[in-house]
């Protein structure tokens, strides 16, 4: 992680996702699914006020139009590593 002090701004330089999925039919699609909830959760951390149902567990916030996405320049290097059972 860097922190841009100046500017207020925080980076994720590099994160790792180990995950036991169980039988992996596709490696680079279900990859490609662990990295992407990844970024939107570095997304939610970083980028966004999230309003959360508490009760029912949903994000509450109205508008869409209001969301922040984040690009390659705010995540670095993503490593997806699947834990197999021996």
């Amino acid at each position: 992680m860097k922190v841009d002090e100046q500017l207020g701004v925080v980076r994720v330089t590099r994160a790792v996702s180990a995950v036991a999925a169980g039988r992996i039919l596709n490696t680079k699609t279900a990859g490609s699914q662990i990295s992407g909830s990844v970024v939107w959760g570095i997304g939610m951390a970083l980028h966004e006020e999230t309003h959360i149902d508490h009760k029912f567990g949903r994000i509450m916030n109205a508008n869409i139009a209001e969301y922040l996405v984040p690009v390659n320049a705010d995540v670095g290097d993503v490593k997806v590593i699947f834990c197999r059972r021996a």
